[in-house]
């Protein structure tokens, strides 16, 4: 049967390829006509040998994430696990909830149960599907979740993640809503509110359960508190594009936005070890609340994203086209919007089942007139190639690291190397503008003080002058006009302390506080915060220290409460509070307002700059 099936598929592909011979030299000369001949075929064929599909958990599933970094700690580690490399597949975390399902020395708390149970109620699909589990857990059950009998309308929410589905043996798909309704008055100013209203819906499947499709799209208007707005005017809305005006008397809506978002993608699985994702989205590295490496601050981007896992590896390739500027600016003068592009490679070891090491590199650049092809190697490093190529383009590198102890904290860290010099560094030390890096380090507990559900996490970032920047300011290390790693940019310290207690199986409290000194820019004059500003007007050549420029001080308190009504769906209330103190005082702030809403599949973090 198997060797009927390959020949079939190799000759569907030999009548692909046979169809090119006609029409590409219509388009092509003969020498690009081959190339894309073999590009195509190479192709098809990994679509036809393809296993089954990768699903990813999105990036605003904060539960989710944390959920998996509890069970991370809880079962000692597992070796196919890389947390920081993220978004995370959804098989990998079945595979985790099956694995401690088998392991005899781990004494489940109340909660714990509905953190596994949360798992697999918004994972019927996989854990549906008896030949995926036995591949990838080694589960011979068949752990399908039943339908609940008591629906919505008797068509509706018959699994509890799923307003509507269909699954059969060869196609599932399923539909829901995209909810966010906030309202939180601004204590400061009682003419506006602080406003979010969001609609949408998600739509994901897969076909012969080889091809995985997600796609979601919503649309916003909002209205941002002072210094979000500061924030917009300076450089551009943060996890957006293009923005609208919006106003509403109803709402005390003044100076608000008006946006539509997507996120899609199309996954495959080329072999076993080897997953292929085209789409539209962000991607994040690190186990911190903030990366220094990719955050998914500057919002969405087209990208081709390689993930192979083999044994204690995983590497990933993520080749994105990026814009240069405000796209706001280039709308508004009807011009097409600078292009520019990423090339990453992010290599993931885990030393053991509690220590990974993570090595990492990209490269910004920008081409008039093509494409550098060079840069899509998935794995050379990108220095030998810059200089066979005497280019200008902006090579970042660094590393991370997560270490698991009695299976109840973790410590992490991160090292991102921009540019620096070997004696400037370490020998005569003379706080070259040249040594631009950052660091962070952090750690984590969970069920602190012996009580279930109470986790501690504290951060620090630091990171130097000018880090980021480019002589070239198209290459800088940004998207969208915003910073790719932390909001704050350059020339910064960050503490972050977060308390996460989830007292009950639907009540869940967050709060954050964060403690941040900045050395801002002066007008005309470049003290390394800007990373959007070219590194040659630089105000000195040494002597540069962390919190040089107009000095800030930023202190901010976000508290947020939530109670699950039903899977994914939230009522909450939230506050924030943040007091910013500048050595310049037209630059001073006071932000204060409390209020709340429902959340329905989706959340959204506190501006935390």
């Amino acid at each position: 049967m198997y060797l009927l099936s390959y020949n079939s598929r190799i000759k569907r592909i030999n009548t692909a390829f046979r169809t090119t011979n006609f029409i590409m030299p219509l388009f092509l000369n003969s020498s690009n006509a081959l190339k894309f001949q073999a590009l195509l075929f190479f192709s098809l064929f990994l679509c036809q040998i393809s296993f089954s599909q990768n699903v990813d958990y999105p990036l605003w599933n904060d539960r989710a994430y944390h959920i998996m970094d509890r069970l991370d700690l809880m079962t000692g580690g597992d070796n196919s696990l890389h947390t920081a490399l993220k978004s995370i597949s959804r098989y990998d975390c079945i595979r985790v909830v099956n694995r401690l399902d088998s392991l005899k020395n781990i004494n489940l708390l109340p909660l714990d149960n509905s953190d596994l149970q949360y798992l697999r109620d918004d994972n019927p699909t996989i854990l549906g599907n008896s030949e995926d589990v036995t591949t990838l857990t080694g589960d011979n059950e068949n752990k399908k979740i039943p339908e609940q009998t008591t629906s919505f309308w008797k068509k509706f929410y018959k699994r509890p993640a799923d307003l509507w589905y269909i699954d059969t043996k060869y196609f599932d798909l399923s539909i829901n809503p995209v909810i966010s309704f906030q309202v939180a008055p601004d204590l400061k100013d009682n003419n506006k509110n602080i406003f979010t209203n969001t609609r949408g819906i998600i739509l994901q499947g897969t076909i012969d359960d080889k091809l995985h499709f997600y796609s979601n799209i919503y649309e916003t208007q909002s209205q941002l508190p002072s210094y979000g707005v500061d924030y917009v005017s300076k450089y551009a809305l943060p996890g957006a594009g293009f923005v609208k005006d919006y106003s509403s008397s109803i709402f005390k809506v003044k100076n608000g936005y008006d946006y539509l978002l997507s996120d899609a993608y199309l996954s495959f699985n080329a072999t076993k070890h080897i997953n292929i994702k085209f789409g539209h989205g962000a991607n994040f590295i690190g186990d911190g609340e903030k990366s220094l490496i990719l955050s998914d601050f500057a919002g969405n981007y087209l990208y081709l994203k390689l993930t192979t896992n083999v044994w204690k590896f995983q590497y990933q390739n993520i080749f994105a086209e990026l814009t240069a500027g405000d796209p706001n600016v280039a709308a508004s003068t009807s011009q097409l919007i600078t292009k520019k592009y990423i090339a990453l490679h992010d290599l993931d070891y885990k030393i053991s089942n509690n220590f990974s090491l993570g090595i990492y590199e990209s490269i910004i650049f920008a081409r008039k007139d093509h494409f550098e092809f060079q840069y899509l190697n998935p794995v050379i490093f990108y220095r030998t190639v810059e200089g066979s190529l005497g280019s200008p383009d902006n090579v970042v590198i660094g590393t991370n690291f997560k270490w698991n102890l009695k299976k109840k904290y973790s410590i992490y860290g991160q090292l991102v190397l921009d540019e620096f010099v070997f004696k400037e560094l370490f020998v005569e030390n003379r706080n070259s503008w040249v040594n631009k890096y950052g660091f962070q380090i952090g750690a984590k507990s969970i069920n602190t003080f012996g009580i279930d559900h109470l986790d501690f996490q504290i951060e620090a970032n630091f990171v130097r002058p000018y880090t980021y920047t480019h002589f070239d300011s198209v290459s800088n290390y940004t998207h969208q006009n915003k910073p790719l790693a932390d909001a704050l940019g350059a020339n910064f310290k960050e503490y972050l302390g977060i308390v996460r207690y989830q007292p009950s199986k639907n009540l869940f409290l967050k709060a954050i506080v964060m403690l941040a000194d900045v050395g801002e820019d002066a007008p005309g004059l470049n003290y390394g915060n800007d990373i959007l500003t070219d590194y040659t007007t630089r105000i000195m050549d040494y002597g540069n220290v962390i919190g040089q420029g107009v000095k800030a001080n930023i202190s901010l308190v976000s508290v947020n409460a939530s109670w699950q009504f039903h899977h994914n769906m939230l009522f909450n209330l939230q506050m924030l509070a943040r007091k910013k103190t500048s050595d310049d005082p037209s630059r001073n702030q006071s932000t204060l307002y409390f209020g709340g809403g429902v959340k329905i599949n989706i959340d959204s973090k506190p501006l935390l700059f």
